[in-house]
């Protein structure tokens, strides 16, 4: 029989044998409880210059399969461990046996990974009471460090704050300048958390900042799907993308690309490079700079057409104005067809243009209509539009779009009569814009087959208080049985600045949406609505059988303000 201990002498002899630089590094850490926030802690064998990788958001339309082959991939690359930033399941769901279901699925995807993998949640993970409970449950702490390496690894929760869902909570506050203060002399210190509060909410940022001050750091975080990288006050910030995350996929130069951050650690600090699925890429390919350069074609209004009012029903002859701004120090070389209707003619029907760094391109375009055309039945004309730049030490930028060039109607908006915001349209006495045309399809027209899939009818009207919104659709599959904020609802996008003022910032402050479905929260219209709307702004939302009502009121004052006593119409 053998004993046990038989080998032990001979263990620690081999181990004593070894010299101190090749020993194998431990991971320090002091989490308490059966349950932890991490996989594994048996890091593969590295020296002082280790390499880590970090993934960030798979949710918010993920993509299957695109966080599956990235685990696939960093398998190839064998980092010594795996650092995430949040948002790895869905959410949204009522019930802890949906969310337990949502964590199944991606730990079989998890699974796959051969390195620690070590968790920080997001949003969509710990966005409520009852996922905070599931998270702890299954991962453990929200927030926690360890060192590796001498390097303090810090990862906090940024939506255990006061405010619904997002920041810091003062027992949080105190625990990471705590662990700060411990542990002042680490060769290097590194945060990872969800949220980029630098750029969404500075005052959260300043809470930690000063603590980081006096210390080399740099700071990871996710959530807005666009990826940005900073440099401020000494510390480096890497706002990532995604990998699986929903996203329009445009690109490195819109900051929409799927990827993993590659990390080597040496004494001198990190070194970093953005490795997307099928190439990697430099750390600061986008900056802050130029996420500000780029931000007119983000917002696809680098090229604009105006609408062309017409007085009466028909139309027969008119003219919009085109105008393409170059928001780089590059030249950009602009080709654009423009598609016409049946029985409408386009003069030109082509651009072919370089346009000067920094400048901008104003043209007119004429349409006109061999015999008068009654407007309601017209679809508008569309520029199709290509840019490309060449740069001189950089790979050379594609980029195309499309602009509908609208013929429409001047509308007065009528005096409400005692409407009443509560999704019964019967105060209304009529709705008589119909949208059935293609032409009113704004977003996903391709997946639209005609009046029979989907159409509604809307009305507008004013009191002294509010402006007011009606909407009526008709669906052929309506949704009321989904997660809430996947059924169906209701959206206006308003944009209340006056012709006359083009600013940023009476832009920005103008341009908002509200949002209205039959079972959705406050909480889930804040969080999907693109700005917050007005204060004493007013939603509702019912089900009618084949469709929905829904109803707005915005406040006139709020108009009133933006508009400084322009015309409504």
């Amino acid at each position: 029989m053998f004993s046990r201990f038989a080998y032990l002498p001979i263990t620690i002899a081999l181990l004593l044998a070894l010299p101190l630089w090749a020993q194998v590094p431990e991971i320090q850490q002091q989490v308490e409880g059966p349950k932890k926030p991490w996989t594994s802690l048996d890091v593969r064998f590295a020296p002082r210059d280790f390499q880590f990788a970090v993934v960030t958001d798979n949710t918010g339309t993920p993509r299957p399969g695109i966080f599956r082959e990235a685990m696939d991939k960093l398998n190839l690359l064998q980092p010594s461990f795996v650092m995430s930033i949040g948002d790895l399941i869905d959410g949204y769901v009522d019930t802890s046996a949906e969310l337990h279901d949502q964590w199944d699925d991606f730990m079989l995807d998890l699974n796959v990974l051969k390195v620690p993998f070590f968790f920080v949640p997001g949003n969509h993970d710990v966005g409520r009471p009852l996922w905070y409970d599931v998270y702890r449950e299954r991962i453990g702490p929200t927030y926690y460090y360890f060192i590796y390496q001498d390097v303090l690894f810090l990862c906090l929760d940024s939506n255990d704050g006061e405010r619904h869902g997002t920041g810091y909570s003062e027992e949080q506050m105190e625990w990471a300048k705590k662990v700060l203060a411990d542990h002042p002399d680490v060769r290097w210190t590194l945060v990872f958390q969800h949220k980029p509060f630098w750029l969404s909410s500075p005052k959260d940022w300043e809470r930690l900042r000063p603590a980081l001050a006096d210390r080399p750091c740099t700071v990871f975080a996710g959530h807005i799907h666009n990826y940005v990288y900073a440099e401020d006050k000494g510390i480096r910030y890497i706002t990532m993308g995604t990998t699986g995350g929903g996203t329009p996929l445009r690109g490195e130069a819109l900051g929409e690309f799927d990827h993993v951050m590659w990390v080597t650690m040496t004494d001198d600090g990190p070194i970093m490079a953005a490795l997307a699925l099928d190439g990697i890429l430099p750390v600061d390919l986008r900056t802050a700079e130029k996420a500000k350069q780029m931000e007119v074609f983000s917002r696809n209004s680098a090229v604009t057409a105006s609408p062309i009012l017409v007085e009466g029903g028909e139309f027969s002859d008119g003219t919009s104005r085109l105008e393409i701004l170059n928001p780089l120090d590059q030249p950009l070389r602009f080709d654009g067809l423009i598609e016409t209707p049946e029985g409408l003619i386009a003069t030109p029907n082509a651009l072919h243009e370089i346009i000067p760094a920094g400048e901008k391109l104003s043209t007119e375009v004429r349409l006109q209509s061999e015999q008068p055309v009654d407007v309601a039945a017209l679809q508008p004309a569309v520029l199709h539009w290509e840019a490309h730049y060449d740069f001189a030490q950089a790979p050379s930028m594609d980029l195309e779009g499309k602009r509908r060039i609208v013929i429409e109607t001047e509308h007065a908006i009528p005096v409400a009569r005692d409407i009443a915001v509560d999704g019964n349209l019967e105060d209304w006495d009529d709705l008589p814009y119909v949208v059935t045309q293609p032409a009113d399809v704004y977003t996903n027209e391709q997946s639209w087959t005609g009046a029979q899939d989907c159409s509604f009818r809307f009305g507008v009207a004013e009191d002294d208080k509010f402006l007011y919104v009606a909407i009526a659709t008709e669906d052929d599959q309506t949704d009321t049985d989904d997660v809430k904020v996947y059924q169906d609802f209701g959206a206006v996008y308003v944009n209340a600045v006056p012709g006359r003022e083009v600013s940023k910032e009476v832009q920005e402050k103008a341009l908002f949406s509200l949002l209205a479905g039959e079972d959705l929260s406050k909480a889930d219209r804040e969080l999907f609505e693109e700005n917050s709307g007005p204060k004493g702004a007013e939603t509702a939302a019912s089900f009618t059988g084949d469709g929905h009502a829904y109803e707005f009121a915005i406040p006139v004052d709020f108009l009133e303000e933006i508009q400084k006593g322009g015309d409504r119409t």
